[in-house]
């Protein structure tokens, strides 16, 4: 599913790269072009992100003919929680890329790097995964108390809706003022922000709205991964709204996480040699 999130969000980071990044401003003092992808993992969706953002930096540097004696040089920072394996991502480097690899371990919530040493940072499906679980949801004499559970199962309370969002603007206000600490208005940046915008709306329709929210049993990955598979090969869009409306194939997926039977993820290893 990353992969199709990756492919749909190209254009739009090229276009933001394009018509907003003064390229010329930010290499007026170095001619190293410094990028960080937060939640890098261990590849080969991270790569692919990275060399995109390079090659659309390339292209806006070369359409404004700025550097055409001078070619800029490229610095990416890969980011991950300290248990990420790392050894991994940088033995799948790939051969052919065009920028510099550093590993930088540890959470994106705190300060990983100096003061103005990023011209931009990247993430896909990072960002909206809170720093820690509410404490709200673990207090039983609070409004919002989740019965020691860190997600909830047939509930219908709003106030455990209102601690996740809470801790979400705190985390997003922290974000925001350790990465871009000459930007004053952080309250502004967060209410901008598009994640920000879909909470707000969903909290709207739920407030005129009777619900009942059920866990989906466990990460749903498998089911994920078909659905969004499915939404890119047949270029539409689709609404279930029911267990009954689900393709045969994602039932059948869903059946077996209700049995809680493991997934398998193969990884193929390209060969590098051939036997006659």
């Amino acid at each position: 599913m990353q992969s199709e999130v990756l492919e749909g969000s190209k254009e739009m980071i090229r276009d933001v790269i394009i018509r907003k990044l003064d390229i010329k401003i930010m290499l007026s003092s170095s001619n190293t072009f410094r990028i960080t992808e937060f939640g890098c993992s261990v590849g080969p969706n991270t790569f692919s992100a990275m060399q995109h953002v390079v090659e659309a930096v390339k292209d806006k540097a070369y359409n404004n003919h700025q550097f055409t004696n001078n070619i800029p040089e490229f610095q990416v920072f890969f980011n991950d929680h300290v248990t990420n394996d790392f050894n991994t991502l940088f033995q799948s480097l790939p051969v052919d890329k065009s920028y510099y690899a550093s590993g930088v371990p540890g959470s994106f919530h705190g300060r990983l790097l100096p003061s103005r040493s990023i011209h931009f940072a990247h993430s896909s499906c990072t960002i909206h995964w809170l720093s820690k679980c509410p404490e709200e949801l673990l207090d039983d004499k609070s409004p919002a108390w989740n019965k020691g559970l860190i997600h909830y199962v047939g509930a219908s309370n709003i106030e455990v809706v209102n601690a996740y969002v809470a801790q979400f603007e705190k985390d997003m206000e922290m974000f925001f003022k350790r990465k871009v600490p000459h930007r004053q208005n952080t309250r502004e940046m967060l209410d901008n922000l598009k994640l920000r915008q879909v909470i707000t709306n969903i909290l709207k329709i739920l407030e005129g709205a009777s619900y009942q929210v059920t866990h989906c049993f466990r990460e749903a990955n498998s089911v994920g991964d078909y659905l969004a598979k499915l939404a890119s090969s047949n270029g539409s869009k689709t609404l279930y709204d029911s267990h009954q409306s689900l393709p045969r194939e994602v039932k059948g997926l869903v059946q077996l996480d209700k049995w809680q039977l493991p997934i398998v993820r193969k990884r193929y290893e390209k060969c590098n040699f051939f036997v006659s």
